[in-house]
């Protein structure tokens, strides 16, 4: 009777100072914390732990532009993850994709000239890229330096291309297009 209720009783105080559950991640053996930070399991090294008293609520750094996923999805565009995290950018490149976002945005824009074929010239996905940046040159909720960055786009970089999907998510959703 009473050594089991004081040994009970020890052990209720013992798991009341544990520490919280690790996140989901963590317990499923993820190698890498949200900060991009390495996990070293085998080496012994004692990396610093996250702060485990408030789960994180978002992976705040997603590779390329993932981050932008659900907002393209609800813009009616579907482009696979994978090609949505790779450095170069390519996704973006040809410039319809653009050219699609920025006629959501600004539904009176005119595009002159568009070429929507499978193969492009480089020069034809320069004049693409353009068309959609010249529809947004002049309106001050976009910085207007990431609207002269048409080549870093056309090379697919992933900074200016994901710099301008930014301003392009802000343009749609003061529309009312969530994502």
């Amino acid at each position: 009777g009473a050594p089991g209720a004081a040994q009970r009783s020890a052990v209720g105080a013992w798991e009341a100072r544990q520490e919280p559950p690790l996140p989901p991640a963590v317990q499923a053996g993820a190698d890498l914390w949200a900060d991009g930070g390495e996990v070293d399991a085998g080496s012994g090294v004692d990396l610093p732990r996250p702060d485990l008293g408030q789960p994180p609520t978002e992976v705040k750094r997603l590779p390329g532009a993932v981050r932008f996923a659900p907002w393209l999805r609800a813009c009616g565009v579907h482009i696979p993850e994978h090609e949505l995290a790779r450095d170069p950018l390519d996704a973006f490149s040809n410039g319809l994709v653009l050219c699609d976002l920025v006629q959501l945005a600004v539904p009176t824009a005119q595009f002159v000239g568009v070429q929507r074929r499978a193969v492009m010239s480089a020069a034809a996905k320069l004049h693409n890229i353009n068309a959609a940046l010249k529809v947004l040159r002049g309106n001050k909720a976009v910085d207007q330096a990431v609207l002269y960055k048409d080549l870093e786009i056309r090379e697919g970089s992933v900074v200016d291309t994901c710099h301008l999907l930014e301003a392009l998510r802000k343009l749609t959703r003061s529309r009312g297009l969530r994502g």
